[in-house]
Protein backbone atom coordinates (compact mmCIF):
# COMPACT_ATOMS: atom_id res chain seq x y z
CA UNK A 1 0.00 0.00 0.00
CA UNK A 2 1.63 3.43 -1.04
CA UNK A 3 1.57 5.98 1.79
CA UNK A 4 0.72 9.32 1.18
CA UNK A 5 2.82 12.44 3.06
CA UNK A 6 2.45 16.00 2.37
CA UNK A 7 5.30 18.18 4.41
CA UNK A 8 5.47 22.04 4.22
CA UNK A 9 7.93 24.66 4.29
CA UNK A 10 7.04 27.73 5.78
CA UNK A 11 5.49 30.06 2.62
CA UNK A 12 8.13 32.75 3.12
CA UNK A 13 7.89 36.64 3.05
CA UNK A 14 8.87 38.26 0.40
CA UNK A 15 9.92 41.33 1.73
CA UNK A 16 13.39 40.87 0.69
CA UNK A 17 15.63 37.66 -1.06
CA UNK A 18 15.86 34.53 0.44
CA UNK A 19 18.06 34.18 3.66
CA UNK A 20 20.20 31.08 4.99
CA UNK A 21 17.49 30.89 7.35
CA UNK A 22 14.92 29.96 4.56
CA UNK A 23 17.59 27.79 3.07
CA UNK A 24 18.06 26.01 5.98
CA UNK A 25 14.53 25.36 6.24
CA UNK A 26 14.14 24.14 2.82
CA UNK A 27 16.86 21.82 2.64
CA UNK A 28 15.53 20.05 6.25
CA UNK A 29 12.38 19.78 3.97
CA UNK A 30 13.88 18.49 0.82
CA UNK A 31 16.00 15.62 2.52
CA UNK A 32 13.00 14.48 4.28
CA UNK A 33 10.56 14.24 1.17
CA UNK A 34 13.10 12.61 -0.57
CA UNK A 35 13.55 10.07 2.22
CA UNK A 36 10.03 9.06 2.19
CA UNK A 37 10.40 8.94 -1.63
CA UNK A 38 12.87 6.16 -1.45
CA UNK A 39 10.29 4.95 0.85
CA UNK A 40 8.00 4.13 -1.32
CA UNK A 41 5.51 7.34 -0.33
CA UNK A 42 3.59 9.31 -2.29
CA UNK A 43 5.29 12.70 -1.67
CA UNK A 44 3.73 16.16 -1.57
CA UNK A 45 6.40 18.66 -0.86
CA UNK A 46 4.76 22.49 -0.39
CA UNK A 47 6.86 25.20 -0.67
CA UNK A 48 6.26 28.93 -2.14
CA UNK A 49 5.87 32.81 -0.77
CA UNK A 50 3.14 34.78 1.37
CA UNK A 51 3.23 38.07 -0.50
CA UNK A 52 0.50 40.59 1.37
CA UNK A 53 1.38 42.51 4.20
CA UNK A 54 2.52 46.14 5.20
CA UNK A 55 5.61 45.19 5.17
CA UNK A 56 5.47 44.29 1.77
CA UNK A 57 4.05 47.16 0.90
CA UNK A 58 6.39 49.44 2.45
CA UNK A 59 9.30 47.09 0.87
CA UNK A 60 8.20 47.81 -2.46
CA UNK A 61 7.82 51.64 -1.94
CA UNK A 62 11.29 52.16 -0.68
CA UNK A 63 12.43 50.18 -3.89
CA UNK A 64 9.94 52.39 -5.64
CA UNK A 65 8.48 50.38 -7.87
CA UNK A 66 4.99 49.07 -7.78
CA UNK A 67 3.97 46.40 -5.30
CA UNK A 68 2.76 43.77 -7.50
CA UNK A 69 6.19 44.24 -10.04
CA UNK A 70 8.01 43.83 -6.75
CA UNK A 71 6.36 40.59 -5.38
CA UNK A 72 6.30 39.11 -8.69
CA UNK A 73 10.45 39.52 -8.38
CA UNK A 74 11.33 38.60 -4.80
CA UNK A 75 9.02 35.28 -5.73
CA UNK A 76 10.73 34.83 -8.77
CA UNK A 77 14.29 34.80 -6.37
CA UNK A 78 12.90 32.19 -4.12
CA UNK A 79 12.08 30.02 -7.36
CA UNK A 80 15.25 30.29 -8.79
CA UNK A 81 17.27 29.64 -5.88
CA UNK A 82 15.10 26.55 -4.54
CA UNK A 83 15.62 25.37 -8.38
CA UNK A 84 19.80 25.93 -8.57
CA UNK A 85 20.17 23.85 -5.40
CA UNK A 86 18.09 21.33 -6.51
CA UNK A 87 14.94 21.70 -3.97
CA UNK A 88 12.36 18.12 -4.90
CA UNK A 89 9.18 20.61 -4.35
CA UNK A 90 6.34 19.53 -6.00
CA UNK A 91 3.70 22.86 -5.76
CA UNK A 92 5.36 26.39 -5.15
CA UNK A 93 2.36 28.90 -4.07
CA UNK A 94 1.91 32.08 -4.44
CA UNK A 95 -0.67 33.94 -2.13
CA UNK A 96 -0.90 36.86 -4.31
CA UNK A 97 -2.83 34.69 -7.27
CA UNK A 98 -6.67 34.40 -7.98
CA UNK A 99 -7.00 30.90 -7.37
CA UNK A 100 -5.62 30.93 -4.00
CA UNK A 101 -7.75 34.37 -3.19
CA UNK A 102 -10.77 32.39 -4.19
CA UNK A 103 -9.89 29.67 -1.74
CA UNK A 104 -9.45 32.22 1.05
CA UNK A 105 -12.95 33.53 0.73
CA UNK A 106 -14.21 29.98 0.40
CA UNK A 107 -13.06 29.12 3.57
CA UNK A 108 -13.90 32.80 5.36
CA UNK A 109 -17.51 32.12 4.37
CA UNK A 110 -17.01 28.80 6.60
CA UNK A 111 -15.45 30.33 9.22
CA UNK A 112 -17.68 32.99 9.64
CA UNK A 113 -21.20 31.03 8.51
CA UNK A 114 -20.36 28.82 11.75
CA UNK A 115 -19.82 31.75 14.06
CA UNK A 116 -16.49 32.17 14.82
CA UNK A 117 -16.17 35.83 13.15
CA UNK A 118 -16.80 38.93 15.19
CA UNK A 119 -16.17 42.68 14.79
CA UNK A 120 -14.19 44.76 17.40
CA UNK A 121 -11.50 47.72 18.03
CA UNK A 122 -7.86 46.77 17.81
CA UNK A 123 -5.92 48.74 20.14
CA UNK A 124 -2.14 47.51 21.10
CA UNK A 125 1.38 48.19 19.81
CA UNK A 126 1.88 46.69 16.22
CA UNK A 127 5.28 45.24 14.84
CA UNK A 128 4.85 45.56 11.01
CA UNK A 129 8.32 43.03 10.39
CA UNK A 130 6.20 40.41 12.74
CA UNK A 131 2.84 40.59 11.82
CA UNK A 132 1.55 41.03 14.79
CA UNK A 133 0.56 42.67 17.72
CA UNK A 134 2.78 42.79 20.87
CA UNK A 135 2.10 43.19 24.70
CA UNK A 136 4.54 46.21 24.50
CA UNK A 137 5.61 47.92 27.77
CA UNK A 138 8.56 50.02 27.66
CA UNK A 139 10.48 50.51 30.86
CA UNK A 140 11.11 54.34 30.70
CA UNK A 141 7.93 55.15 29.50
CA UNK A 142 8.74 55.39 25.62
CA UNK A 143 7.86 53.86 22.25
CA UNK A 144 8.69 49.73 23.14
CA UNK A 145 10.57 47.53 20.47
CA UNK A 146 9.78 44.52 19.52
CA UNK A 147 12.49 41.25 21.13
CA UNK A 148 13.08 40.15 17.91
CA UNK A 149 13.49 43.06 15.65
CA UNK A 150 14.85 45.26 17.54
CA UNK A 151 12.30 47.99 16.07
CA UNK A 152 10.23 50.28 17.59
CA UNK A 153 6.74 49.16 17.59
CA UNK A 154 3.77 51.13 15.73
CA UNK A 155 0.24 51.76 18.18
CA UNK A 156 -2.95 51.18 16.35
CA UNK A 157 -6.22 51.97 16.95
CA UNK A 158 -8.67 50.44 14.16
CA UNK A 159 -11.76 48.23 13.74
CA UNK A 160 -10.66 45.28 12.94
CA UNK A 161 -12.59 41.54 12.15
CA UNK A 162 -11.65 39.06 15.02
CA UNK A 163 -11.64 35.43 14.52
CA UNK A 164 -12.93 34.00 18.28
CA UNK A 165 -9.61 32.06 18.97
CA UNK A 166 -11.50 31.77 22.52
CA UNK A 167 -14.41 29.39 21.93
CA UNK A 168 -11.56 27.05 21.18
CA UNK A 169 -9.67 26.96 24.71
CA UNK A 170 -10.34 23.09 25.51
CA UNK A 171 -9.85 21.51 22.38
CA UNK A 172 -6.24 23.41 21.26
CA UNK A 173 -5.23 22.63 25.03
CA UNK A 174 -5.59 18.99 24.56
CA UNK A 175 -4.36 18.63 21.01
CA UNK A 176 -0.98 21.02 22.04
CA UNK A 177 -1.08 18.20 25.08
CA UNK A 178 -0.27 15.28 22.85
CA UNK A 179 3.33 14.11 22.28
CA UNK A 180 2.87 14.06 18.77
CA UNK A 181 1.68 17.13 17.67
CA UNK A 182 4.21 19.50 18.44
CA UNK A 183 8.40 18.98 18.12
CA UNK A 184 10.50 19.38 19.89
CA UNK A 185 9.32 18.29 23.02
CA UNK A 186 10.50 21.67 24.82
CA UNK A 187 8.98 23.79 22.25
CA UNK A 188 5.87 21.90 23.13
CA UNK A 189 5.92 23.12 26.41
CA UNK A 190 6.43 26.92 25.20
CA UNK A 191 3.07 26.69 23.36
CA UNK A 192 1.39 24.64 26.33
CA UNK A 193 2.14 27.21 28.53
CA UNK A 194 0.43 29.99 25.99
CA UNK A 195 -2.57 28.52 25.65
CA UNK A 196 -3.07 27.65 29.61
CA UNK A 197 -2.74 31.44 29.92
CA UNK A 198 -5.84 31.59 27.83
CA UNK A 199 -6.30 32.35 24.42
CA UNK A 200 -7.69 35.52 23.34
CA UNK A 201 -9.24 36.41 19.84
CA UNK A 202 -7.24 37.95 17.10
CA UNK A 203 -7.38 40.44 14.27
CA UNK A 204 -8.14 38.66 10.81
CA UNK A 205 -8.57 42.38 8.87
CA UNK A 206 -6.92 45.53 8.21
CA UNK A 207 -8.34 48.51 6.99
CA UNK A 208 -6.44 51.01 4.88
CA UNK A 209 -3.79 48.42 3.20
CA UNK A 210 -4.99 48.10 -0.41
CA UNK A 211 -2.01 44.92 -0.67
CA UNK A 212 -4.62 42.37 0.49
CA UNK A 213 -7.21 39.85 -0.09
CA UNK A 214 -10.62 42.37 0.17
CA UNK A 215 -12.95 40.44 3.14
CA UNK A 216 -16.21 40.03 1.76
CA UNK A 217 -18.77 42.52 2.49
CA UNK A 218 -16.44 44.65 4.45
CA UNK A 219 -15.63 47.60 2.33
CA UNK A 220 -12.07 48.91 3.05
CA UNK A 221 -10.92 46.00 4.90
CA UNK A 222 -8.42 43.20 3.74
CA UNK A 223 -7.38 39.92 5.57
CA UNK A 224 -4.52 39.73 7.90
CA UNK A 225 -1.57 38.22 6.56
CA UNK A 226 -2.17 34.93 8.63
CA UNK A 227 -5.23 34.16 7.83
CA UNK A 228 -4.42 34.59 4.13
CA UNK A 229 -1.09 32.70 4.25
CA UNK A 230 -1.41 29.99 6.11
CA UNK A 231 -4.18 28.59 3.66
CA UNK A 232 -1.79 28.97 1.13
CA UNK A 233 -1.17 24.90 2.22
CA UNK A 234 -4.47 23.74 0.97
CA UNK A 235 -4.00 25.88 -1.90
CA UNK A 236 -1.37 24.51 -3.42
CA UNK A 237 -2.81 21.15 -3.02
CA UNK A 238 -4.98 20.65 -6.19
CA UNK A 239 -4.51 20.33 -10.09
CA UNK A 240 -3.58 23.70 -11.77
CA UNK A 241 -5.45 22.81 -14.50
CA UNK A 242 -8.31 21.14 -12.34
CA UNK A 243 -11.44 22.53 -9.81
CA UNK A 244 -10.29 25.60 -7.64
CA UNK A 245 -11.94 24.51 -4.43
CA UNK A 246 -11.47 23.35 -0.84
CA UNK A 247 -13.91 19.86 -1.74
CA UNK A 248 -10.68 19.11 -4.66
CA UNK A 249 -8.25 20.52 -1.80
CA UNK A 250 -8.79 18.29 0.70
CA UNK A 251 -8.63 15.32 -1.74
CA UNK A 252 -5.82 16.25 -3.52
CA UNK A 253 -3.10 15.84 0.03
CA UNK A 254 -4.74 17.61 2.83
CA UNK A 255 -4.34 16.52 6.06
CA UNK A 256 -0.28 17.56 6.35
CA UNK A 257 1.61 15.29 7.64
CA UNK A 258 4.31 17.65 8.27
CA UNK A 259 4.32 21.69 8.88
CA UNK A 260 8.19 22.29 8.43
CA UNK A 261 9.00 26.19 10.30
CA UNK A 262 11.42 28.12 11.95
CA UNK A 263 10.25 28.19 16.06
CA UNK A 264 9.78 32.34 15.39
CA UNK A 265 5.87 31.24 13.70
CA UNK A 266 5.05 28.06 15.66
CA UNK A 267 2.27 29.93 18.06
CA UNK A 268 0.63 30.44 14.63
CA UNK A 269 1.59 27.45 13.06
CA UNK A 270 0.23 24.78 16.67
CA UNK A 271 -2.50 27.32 17.95
CA UNK A 272 -3.75 29.45 15.55
CA UNK A 273 -3.87 27.62 12.24
CA UNK A 274 -5.22 24.79 13.92
CA UNK A 275 -8.23 26.24 15.53
CA UNK A 276 -9.28 27.98 12.22
CA UNK A 277 -9.40 24.37 10.62
CA UNK A 278 -11.32 23.61 13.49
CA UNK A 279 -13.76 26.36 12.96
CA UNK A 280 -14.05 25.35 9.26
CA UNK A 281 -14.89 21.94 10.52
CA UNK A 282 -11.48 20.55 8.21
CA UNK A 283 -9.11 18.55 9.29
CA UNK A 284 -5.92 19.22 11.32
CA UNK A 285 -1.83 18.33 10.36
CA UNK A 286 -0.33 15.70 11.86
CA UNK A 287 2.25 17.29 13.44
CA UNK A 288 4.27 20.99 13.62
CA UNK A 289 7.99 20.90 14.59
CA UNK A 290 9.84 23.97 14.86
CA UNK A 291 13.37 23.89 14.39
CA UNK A 292 15.92 26.65 15.69
CA UNK A 293 18.00 29.89 14.87
CA UNK A 294 20.92 30.19 13.11
CA UNK A 295 23.90 32.62 14.43
CA UNK A 296 27.14 32.79 12.62
CA UNK A 297 30.46 32.83 14.70
CA UNK A 298 28.34 32.91 18.06
CA UNK A 299 26.47 35.88 17.18
CA UNK A 300 23.01 36.54 15.92
CA UNK A 301 23.34 37.44 12.08
CA UNK A 302 21.98 40.97 11.26
CA UNK A 303 22.46 43.29 8.71
CA UNK A 304 23.08 46.39 11.01
CA UNK A 305 25.87 43.69 12.62
CA UNK A 306 27.08 42.77 9.03
CA UNK A 307 27.40 39.39 9.34
CA UNK A 308 24.43 38.44 7.02
CA UNK A 309 25.25 35.06 4.99
CA UNK A 310 24.33 35.84 1.29
CA UNK A 311 23.24 32.11 0.13
CA UNK A 312 23.66 33.01 -3.42
CA UNK A 313 27.03 33.95 -2.48
CA UNK A 314 27.81 31.22 -0.26
CA UNK A 315 26.67 28.26 -3.15
CA UNK A 316 28.80 30.56 -5.77
CA UNK A 317 31.68 30.15 -3.66
CA UNK A 318 31.79 26.56 -2.23
CA UNK A 319 29.07 24.97 -3.93
CA UNK A 320 25.58 23.18 -3.00
CA UNK A 321 26.28 20.10 -1.11
CA UNK A 322 29.13 20.96 1.49
CA UNK A 323 26.60 23.71 2.30
CA UNK A 324 23.82 21.47 2.49
CA UNK A 325 26.13 18.56 3.92
CA UNK A 326 27.00 20.94 6.95
CA UNK A 327 23.75 22.39 8.19
CA UNK A 328 22.50 18.67 7.76
CA UNK A 329 24.57 17.10 9.46
CA UNK A 330 26.60 19.31 12.14
CA UNK A 331 23.66 21.14 13.73
CA UNK A 332 21.21 19.35 16.07
CA UNK A 333 17.40 19.42 14.58
CA UNK A 334 15.25 21.06 16.39
CA UNK A 335 18.04 22.98 18.26
CA UNK A 336 19.55 26.78 16.98
CA UNK A 337 22.82 25.94 15.21
CA UNK A 338 25.81 27.88 14.75
CA UNK A 339 27.35 28.69 12.13
CA UNK A 340 31.54 28.32 11.95
CA UNK A 341 34.52 28.62 9.01
CA UNK A 342 36.48 26.14 10.62
CA UNK A 343 34.12 23.86 11.59
CA UNK A 344 32.50 24.03 7.87
CA UNK A 345 36.01 23.29 6.23
CA UNK A 346 37.12 20.78 8.53
CA UNK A 347 33.49 18.59 8.55
CA UNK A 348 33.52 19.18 4.79
CA UNK A 349 37.03 17.87 3.81
CA UNK A 350 36.94 14.67 6.69
CA UNK A 351 33.72 13.76 5.39
CA UNK A 352 32.84 14.79 1.64
CA UNK A 353 36.41 15.01 0.27
CA UNK A 354 38.20 12.20 2.18
CA UNK A 355 35.38 9.83 3.74
CA UNK A 356 32.78 10.00 0.55
CA UNK A 357 35.14 11.22 -1.78
CA UNK A 358 37.84 8.38 -1.09
CA UNK A 359 34.56 5.82 -1.40
CA UNK A 360 33.78 7.03 -5.11
CA UNK A 361 36.97 7.02 -6.19
CA UNK A 362 38.08 3.37 -4.87
CA UNK A 363 34.68 2.36 -6.45
CA UNK A 364 35.32 3.91 -9.83
CA UNK A 365 39.10 2.53 -9.93
CA UNK A 366 37.61 -0.71 -9.09
CA UNK A 367 35.09 -0.48 -11.82
CA UNK A 368 38.38 0.19 -14.08
CA UNK A 369 40.36 -2.39 -13.49
CA UNK A 370 38.10 -5.45 -13.20
CA UNK A 371 34.80 -4.05 -15.37
CA UNK A 372 36.53 -2.30 -18.17
CA UNK A 373 34.71 0.86 -17.52
CA UNK A 374 31.56 -0.27 -16.71
CA UNK A 375 29.40 -1.47 -14.32
CA UNK A 376 29.44 -5.05 -13.12
CA UNK A 377 27.14 -7.48 -15.23
CA UNK A 378 23.75 -8.34 -13.87
CA UNK A 379 23.61 -11.09 -11.47
CA UNK A 380 21.39 -13.75 -10.20
CA UNK A 381 20.23 -11.67 -7.59
CA UNK A 382 19.54 -8.66 -9.42
CA UNK A 383 16.21 -9.30 -9.82
CA UNK A 384 15.19 -9.17 -6.22
CA UNK A 385 13.50 -5.70 -4.79
CA UNK A 386 16.20 -3.20 -3.72
CA UNK A 387 16.17 -3.36 0.55
CA UNK A 388 14.76 -0.09 2.05
CA UNK A 389 17.26 2.66 2.46
CA UNK A 390 18.61 2.00 6.62
CA UNK A 391 20.81 4.15 8.96
CA UNK A 392 22.06 3.05 11.99
CA UNK A 393 20.36 3.66 15.04
CA UNK A 394 20.70 6.37 18.02
CA UNK A 395 19.45 6.96 21.04
CA UNK A 396 16.70 9.03 19.64
CA UNK A 397 15.88 6.88 16.00
CA UNK A 398 15.08 3.30 15.72
CA UNK A 399 16.57 1.99 12.88
CA UNK A 400 15.83 3.06 9.64
CA UNK A 401 14.32 6.41 10.66
CA UNK A 402 15.78 9.42 8.61
CA UNK A 403 18.53 11.40 9.18
CA UNK A 404 15.93 14.51 9.74
CA UNK A 405 13.40 12.85 11.91
CA UNK A 406 10.89 15.49 13.23
CA UNK A 407 8.02 13.06 12.42
CA UNK A 408 9.16 11.02 15.14
CA UNK A 409 11.29 12.44 17.32
CA UNK A 410 13.01 15.48 19.24
CA UNK A 411 15.93 15.40 16.25
CA UNK A 412 18.64 15.13 17.76
CA UNK A 413 19.92 12.77 14.93
CA UNK A 414 23.27 13.65 13.36
CA UNK A 415 23.75 12.38 9.57
CA UNK A 416 26.21 9.77 9.83
CA UNK A 417 29.57 9.38 7.40
CA UNK A 418 29.73 5.86 9.38
CA UNK A 419 28.76 3.55 6.35
CA UNK A 420 31.02 5.28 3.79
CA UNK A 421 33.59 4.25 6.62
CA UNK A 422 32.88 0.58 6.70
CA UNK A 423 32.15 0.01 3.05
CA UNK A 424 35.63 1.75 2.43
CA UNK A 425 37.26 -0.92 4.94
CA UNK A 426 36.23 -3.69 2.15
CA UNK A 427 38.85 -2.37 -0.21
CA UNK A 428 41.64 -2.30 2.32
Amino acid sequence: MVHRFTLTTPLYYVNDKPHIGSVYTTLAADAMARWHRLQGDQVCLITGCDEHGLKIQRSATAAGVPTKDYVDCMAGHFAALWQRIGISHDRFVRTSTPRHQQLVHEFYERVHGNGHIRPGQQRGWYCVACEEFKDGNSEDGGTPHCAIHDRPLEWRDEENLFFCLSHFQEPIAQLVAQESFIGPASRRREVQRFVEAGLRDFSISRVDLPWGIPVPRQPGHTFYVWFDALLGYVTALPDPDGPQDLATALTSGWPAQLHLIGKDILRFHAVYWPAMLMAADLPLPERVFGHGFLTREGRKMGKTLGNTLDPEALFAKVGVEPVRWYLLRDIQFGEDGDIQQKRFLDLVNNDLANTVGNLVNRTVSMSRRWFADCVPPRGENDDAPPPSPRRRSCDHDGPGKPVLCPTRSPGRCHGNPGPCRDRQRLFE
